[in-house]
């Protein structure tokens, strides 16, 4: 596989000069190769984390949803506060939980489908960092880029709440009130 990888560079730097020689067109070689050795090792951090193969590892654990589905419970077995998706999708249900006040969770979608079930009326504190995603929240707040905050109308900041930091990039997360 390495020599592989070590000929397409050399026949794509030979094509480079030689176009360059023929027709006169300056390819800029360096920022090209650059570009490529970038892009590869940007793929092979996603899809095989250094190893030489490029199978997608699916993972399923009770905080985790990686290029998988998963169903999230708090609190989890590993005492985690922290739930990520990443290439898949996930539901967290929060609203048969015990006592979530004062407690604060971090939820991460990158890719992927979140969606957080909480009780309605719950006090909450979110806040939302969304890159090129779509964060809905309860009060119909849609974050697509930047940063947002949202608390539950009536809610001072003195007062105990259940905070969620919520982080999208380039997919979907949906904070869901029910009964």
């Amino acid at each position: 596989m390495k020599s592989m990888v070590w000929g397409t560079v050399i026949v794509v730097v030979g094509i480079c000069v030689l176009i360059g020689a023929i027709f006169g067109i300056n390819i800029p070689i360096v920022k090209v190769l650059l570009g490529l050795f970038l892009m590869y090792m940007g793929l092979k951090i996603i899809f095989g984390a250094f190893s030489w193969n490029f199978e997608a590892r699916t993972v399923s654990t009770d905080h985790e949803a990686i290029f998988s589905q998963g169903k999230f419970e708090y609190p989890n077995k590993l005492e985690k506060d922290e739930y990520t998706t990443v290439f898949g999708g996930s539901e967290l249900d929060l609203s048969g939980a015990g006592d979530l006040l004062n407690k604060k969770l971090v939820i991460n979608s990158v890719f992927g489908r979140s969606l957080v079930i909480v009780k309605k009326d719950s006090p909450l504190r979110i806040r939302t960092n969304t890159v090129l995603g779509k964060a809905t929240l309860p009060g119909k707040n849609i974050s697509a880029f930047g940063s947002f905050e949202y608390t539950t109308p009536g809610l001072l900041a003195t007062e105990p709440a259940l905070t969620l930091e919520v982080n999208v990039v380039m997919g979907t997360l949906i904070i869901k009130e029910v009964e």
